[in-house]
């Protein structure tokens, strides 16, 4: 998706300075949001919270839809009061282990094989 040429002139014409000197924001603090929302989760009884690529799992994971797009075979961050998880199809899985998702134990990818025999596989 092209930007309008309204963008265009903004972005071009924005002062990035005021961002100079602001670090990246650590591991820590995204393993902490995902561990806050895991809490909220169990408090309000809710089994799971999935989101696709979008600022959300910017938010929680550190990956949006500028590092992966939007498509018919979903990528999705899934966390439950227990775990975090991604679903991904199996032909994606390596793509996806390039992403730099904070985690304390090592991502979990759970995949999906396509074809006439489809099955599920933790990778």
């Amino acid at each position: 998706m092209g930007s309008s040429t309204f963008e265009a002139v903004v972005w071009s014409s924005y002062d990035y300075s005021a961002l100079s000197g602001i670090l990246p924001i650590e591991e820590d603090e995204f393993l902490e949001r995902q561990r806050e929302l895991a809490r909220q989760l169990s408090k309000e009884g809710v089994d799971a919270f999935i989101a696709e690529p979008s600022g959300t799992t910017q938010y929680y994971a550190n990956f949006s839809s500028r590092s992966w797009e939007l498509s018919e075979r979903p990528f999705l961050m899934v966390v439950t009061p227990m775990k975090v998880f991604f679903l991904v199809p199996w032909f994606e899985v390596s793509r996806a282990r390039m992403l730099m998702i904070p985690s304390s134990n090592g991502t979990e990818f759970v995949t999906w094989a396509e074809g006439p025999i489809a099955y599920f596989v933790r990778a």
